[in-house]
């Protein structure tokens, strides 16, 4: 199970299953509450911090999620964060886990979830994921 390590972050939001952190310009971190249960409620709630975290930085961002501390993520959270996706404040979700749970709702996440604009993709590292992040606020002018 991959734990981030949040001491050097910056806390810019939360939610009833998250917390939302700035690791660095342009890179948000989702860190889900441990054993957090998504539905369409708190996916809403969800994507409307990433959204609003994006047109603040007036920018699109990339978002680390960490899955391996989600406990569920149902079908209609799935399909609320495809609706709500909005490529003018997000150009990329990389999704870190280690264990089997988190990689297989990740990956039951990118087979259904395919919003047009933005980047999804799963990491089995933190650092992979933040390198792959710059990499794409660099090319979308957000960093």
């Amino acid at each position: 199970m991959i734990e981030p390590d949040i001491s050097g972050w910056t806390r810019v939001g939360a939610t009833s299953n998250a917390d939302y952190f700035t690791v660095e310009p342009g890179i948000l971190a989702l860190v889900p509450h441990k054993g957090a249960v998504d539905v369409r409620a708190t996916a809403l709630d969800n994507a409307n911090v990433i959204n609003d975290y994006g047109r603040r930085a007036g920018r699109p961002v990339a978002v680390i999620a960490f899955f391996d501390r989600i406990g569920s993520l149902d079908s209609a959270a799935r399909r609320t964060y495809s609706e709500e996706a909005d490529p003018t404040t997000v150009c990329a979700v990389a999704m870190v886990g280690g264990a089997l749970l988190g990689r297989a709702m990740a990956s039951v996440f990118l087979a259904i979830v395919r919003p047009p604009g933005l980047q999804f993709r799963l990491f089995g590292t933190y650092d992979e994921a933040v390198a792959w992040g710059r990499t794409l606020v660099a090319e979308h002018g957000a960093g």
